[in-house]
């Protein structure tokens, strides 16, 4: 149960992001679509770090994974190689999360020579996503108007996973 905690703990956020950036592949005008449907532009944002915020996730991200077409599957695969991480903080077991991690990867490289045989590279294009995903999550949801928010919702995510 702790290795459980302690990779939700490493990397809802992560998961949170991919799951943002995958609802607004379908936005227009560099918009994001949150996850009560509403639709968010960057001029409509009440300060200059949120329309810099929205921005360069749009264009970091989202015009990335619309360009690749990525899919539910794909974008599911993401989240659980995030998921899955051997290095994040308190975790025990981590050959287990490790094994997890790669049967996830070997996965969605058969996924993709499946579906996308004529793009050799579509596994390789979409870890590449990874980076600029994990990035945006440091920088924008800890850094501008989440800060707050994220570490009152990692502490009370913690507390939830620990009461019986």
């Amino acid at each position: 149960m702790d290795d459980q905690i302690a990779i939700v703990q490493a990397s809802w956020r992560d998961i949170l992001c991919c799951s943002l950036a995958y609802r607004s592949i379908m936005a227009p005008d560099c918009g994001l679509i949150l996850s009560d449907g509403s639709y968010v532009r960057p001029h409509t944002a009440v300060d200059q770090s949120l329309q810099f915020f929205i921005t360069r996730l749009y264009h970091d991200v989202v015009t990335i994974l619309r360009e690749l077409n990525v899919d539910k599957v794909e974008i599911t695969c993401l989240k659980a190689i995030f998921l899955f991480d051997p290095d994040a903080k308190d975790v025990l077991d981590t050959t287990r999360v490790s094994e997890l991690r790669e049967k996830i990867c070997m996965s969605l490289a058969m996924y993709c020579k499946k579906f996308h045989s004529d793009d050799v590279a579509r596994f390789a294009k979409l870890l590449l996503r990874m980076p600029p995903i994990r990035g945006w999550c440091i920088k924008g949801i800890e850094n501008l108007f989440f800060a707050a928010a994220a570490h009152s919702a990692d502490s009370d995510i913690t507390r939830m996973l620990r009461s019986p």
